[in-house]
């Protein structure tokens, strides 16, 4: 499923990384969450981590 809605938990104090992780989470797609073998909308935290090279 897509993503129909994003928040930041916790920022990386740079508004730059962070509009850079919401911009790729928004692209990503996930196997939908079931409860009792439904599907259903759902939260997850989903740590993004930026690297220097």
């Amino acid at each position: 499923g897509g993503v129909e809605e994003l928040r930041i938990f916790a920022g990386s104090g740079h508004s730059i990384l962070d509009k850079a992780a919401l911009k790729a989470v928004r692209a990503w797609q996930f196997s939908p969450g079931t409860v009792g073998g439904r599907t259903q909308s759902m939260w997850v935290k989903v740590p993004v981590r930026f690297e220097l090279r």
